[in-house]
């Protein structure tokens, strides 16, 4: 029988089949707590689906940190022209500007 809250028998219910020595845990587990096997089952799939989303939440600051990593390491464009012209005024400094003065 499967039961519901309080001892209710569901009426809409799905009939599984489990190795022995797993359902025999699963009613271990039950005991334990008070509550039936349906129960225990429910709360295993609901810690399953709160462990899934924090794995998900942890996969996506790893990739921001990565991208963000990734940010820093490129120099922007106009971080490139600011060098390009730095190194061409010191060249220029270096070669030629004595012909200027």
């Amino acid at each position: 029988m499967v039961y519901g809250k309080e001892g209710e028998v569901c009426k809409n219910t799905v009939t599984i089949n489990l190795p022995a020595d797993l359902y025999a845990k699963l009613e271990e587990l039950a005991a334990d707590s008070d509550s039936s096997p349906t129960d225990q089952l429910a709360a295993l799939i609901e810690d399953a689906k709160t462990r899934r989303a924090w794995i998900r939440a942890l996969d996506d600051m790893s990739r921001q940190i990565q991208r963000d990593d990734n940010r820093e390491t490129e120099p922007d464009q106009e971080e490139v022209i600011r060098h390009l012209r730095k190194a061409r005024r010191e060249i220029f400094e270096a070669e030629y500007a004595h012909l200027y003065r």
